[in-house]
């Protein structure tokens, strides 16, 4: 510009004095021209700010030596790095502890990250089974920010050259180990170390944000006790499994876990989980509930607590104490998904469904697993919301299509509304594409057994039936092979009033798969009671039940079990006051909105008492119940049929007709063995309309 100025001076004082000089189209002088200076002056801003932005953009973006952790908007404020304790190379121990400290209160000062703090080292030392105190070496940081999914790790050393010193840091990736940022100070002497820490805390803070940028991550591994990273790695493997419907893989990881680390607590608690929803031999689910019970004592107070709660709920059957633990892990944690969970499955057992229904809602606030949405729509179904049930079905298929649990909720909302043919058209296609597996054979088999009985189709039960004593015995779970004997038994009984044909299945199941032959928990005492009762034979149940007295350990006996043996005793033997009031202690014993109900019902009917069975009958096929089908399928079409009966005794038609009415569109598709009691139904409806 300034060469320009004195050009066009020049060449102005020539205009006016007639001198002669060089024009612009001469020589170099052509090049100055107030017109081409203001273009190479735009030019050279316009690669200024090039530059800039390119610089800003890196800066942003994170790419190249200048981006930086906050620009890059790559970690969020307070995202946390763990600072491993710097290597010794210059023969003065204490000289590595001295730069670590100093660099932890320099990172310390970031507003965009946060390190590790002490409690926390320490807190994840004890899951691992290590000393609080333990130096933690670049090894042993690498295994904690895989625990709790910290992204990078700070490491370094500190060396002598001569008479200088060299402090080194690097930035490492805890998802693969890559070295992501190496740098190196030098001190003169021991005056000017500390500032050569401050000098590589600063370029470390300024270059951390680039190499955040490249890092994958990673999924914080669970946070339970074991000393095995790879146990605990599989654990992890485990819970996603289940997470994704696949509860097989996950058992085969969680034995895995428990092979590399004999003592893991909290792996052999979720194997005992896993096992009660497949619905596997009680053993196993005892046997693994104890483990994790027994170790107790190594865990800290939250998992302790849990698997204090897992034990008295499935082992020693206490659900008080159950309770009492969830609530301990909760005051210790207000967010911890399991005892949100599990916890309200117990407040929904004993009907409290408002509660439970507030805690899963918390549950799924903090970050929703797939059982929360389960049990959510039990305890929304047990308030008689459907169509809130309903949405939050349509809910939970967009956070997980096509996961297995959906099924059960599908079948918890059509039964509980009785629809049963709807609850058929679920579990039909489903079962014939999974009942080979032992697992569908417990849980879709049984549930489509259920159906078929609920709707006097026996025929079609016992075929399913017999598909699953089939997987059943090839698994050698013989436990589950004769529950299923033992049904089609009791359905001889119960539905057909065949005793002498109950009789004689009972007999052929047992000497087909003894009840010595497997475990004392795996046996089915009270099943086969129940048949001896209902055949009228109240002398072999009352044997049957000694046997199970003597097998069993008292802790191992709940009240609800009691109450099952002396309802059947006392109903088969013709006491019905006693029936009525072991039904009682059943229905207060908790279960679902509607259990225990009908033999209540019963009991009072037998005795007399028909204005109080008739109340009771009303309850139990009115109350609203997700579980409905556990309590409905042996007795849905008897509920139906006698309250129009009471009905009908006391004149109210149009109820008896409701009712009766019922009772023929269930058992529309009955067995023939049944259409003679839906023609007697359906001229008892023809009868009162043409009274009324």
């Amino acid at each position: 510009m300034l060469l320009t100025g004195y050009h066009e001076r020049q060449r102005a004082l020539a205009r006016t004095t007639g001198m002669q000089v060089a024009t612009p189209a001469q020589g170099i002088q052509r090049f100055f021209t107030w017109r081409r200076a203001i273009m190479g002056g735009g030019l050279a801003f316009g690669a200024l700010a090039l530059v800039a932005t390119g610089y800003t953009a890196m800066r942003l973006m994170g790419i190249g030596p200048v981006g930086t952790l906050v620009a890059a908007g790559v970690i969020e404020e307070g995202e946390t790095v763990i600072l491993a304790d710097f290597e010794d190379r210059s023969g003065d121990s204490t000289l590595a502890a001295s730069v670590t400290e100093a660099l932890r209160i320099d990172l310390a000062q970031s507003p965009v990250m946060e390190l590790m703090d002490a409690q926390s080292v320490r807190e994840a030392l004890g899951r691992m089974n290590r000393e609080p105190v333990s130096r933690v070496d670049l090894p042993l940081a690498q295994e904690i920010a895989e625990r709790e999914g910290v992204k990078a790790i700070v490491a370094g050393d500190v060396g002598t050259l001569g008479s200088s010193y060299v402090v080194s840091a690097r930035l490492i990736s805890s998802a693969d180990g890559a070295e992501l940022v190496a740098l190196r100070e030098t001190a003169a002497g021991d005056a000017e170390l500390i500032s050569a820490v401050d000098q590589l805390s600063a370029k470390l803070r300024e270059r951390i944000g680039e190499s955040l940028r490249t890092i994958r991550a990673g999924q914080p591994l669970e946070r339970v006790t074991t000393s095995s990273l790879e146990a605990l790695r599989l654990y992890t493997r485990a819970e996603q499994a289940e997470s994704e419907g696949d509860s097989e893989r996950g058992l085969r990881l969680l034995e895995e876990a428990i092979a590399i680390d004999t003592t893991f607590a909290m792996a052999y608690r979720k194997l005992a989980v896993l096992l009660s929803n497949a619905n596997a031999e009680e053993s196993r689910i005892d046997a693994s509930a104890t483990r994790a019970y027994e170790y107790r004592d190594r865990l800290p107070p939250l998992e302790r607590h849990l698997a204090t709660a897992y034990y008295f709920s499935e082992v020693e059957i206490d659900p008080d104490r159950t309770i009492d633990a969830y609530r301990s892990v909760l005051e210790i944690d207000p967010n911890e998904h399991t005892a949100l969970n599990n916890l309200a499955i117990q407040l929904s057992a004993g009907r409290e469904f408002a509660e439970a229904e507030a805690l899963l809602r918390r549950a799924i606030a903090a970050g929703p697993i797939y059982q929360n949405y389960v049990n959510l729509v039990i305890a929304v179904a047990g308030q008689g919301r459907w169509a809130e049930a309903e949405s939050l079905m349509v809910e939970f298929d967009q956070r997980w299509p096509r996961h297995p649990a959906g099924i059960f909720m599908r079948i918890a909302l059509t039964t509980g509304q009785r629809d049963y043919e709807a609850a058929e058209r679920v579990l039909r296609p489903t079962w014939g594409m999974m009942k080979g597996s032992p697992a569908a054979a417990q849980q879709l088999g049984w549930s489509l057994v259920f159906v078929e009985m609920a709707r006097g189709r026996l025929a079609a039960a016992e075929a399913v039936s017999a598909e699953q004593i089939a997987t059943f015995e090839r698994a050698g779970q013989h436990g589950a092979a004769l529950q299923s004997l033992l049904v089609s038994a009791g359905s001889d009984a119960w539905f057909r009033g065949d005793s002498v044909g109950a009789l004689r299945k009972l007999a052929a199941a047992l000497e087909r798969f003894p009840l010595e032959s497997m475990p004392a928990e795996d046996r089915p005492y009270i099943a086969a009671a129940r048949v001896y009762a209902q055949a009228g034979r109240p002398d072999l149940a009352r044997q049957v039940r000694e046997e199970w007295s003597g097998a069993l350990d008292a802790s191992r006996r709940g009240a609800l079990e009691e109450a099952e043996w002396d309802y059947a005793l006392a109903l088969a033997e013709r006491r019905y006051d006693d029936a009525v009031e072991a039904a009682r202690r059943g229905y207060a014993e908790g279960g679902c909105n509607i259990c225990w109900l009908y033999e209540l019902a019963r009991g009072y009917d037998l005795s007399g008492q028909t204005d109080s069975a008739l109340a009771v009958y009303e309850r139990a096929v009115t109350l609203p119940d997700g579980l409905a089908l556990f309590s409905d399928f042996y007795s849905l079409g008897d509920k139906y049929r006698r309250l129009g009966e009471l009905y009908e005794e006391r004149g109210e038609r149009d109820k008896a007709v409701d009712y009766y009415n019922r009772l023929v569109e269930l058992w529309a598709g009955a067995d023939a063995e049944f259409q003679p009691v839906v023609q007697d139904v359906r001229q008892r409806i023809a009868r009162l309309v043409e009274e009324t």
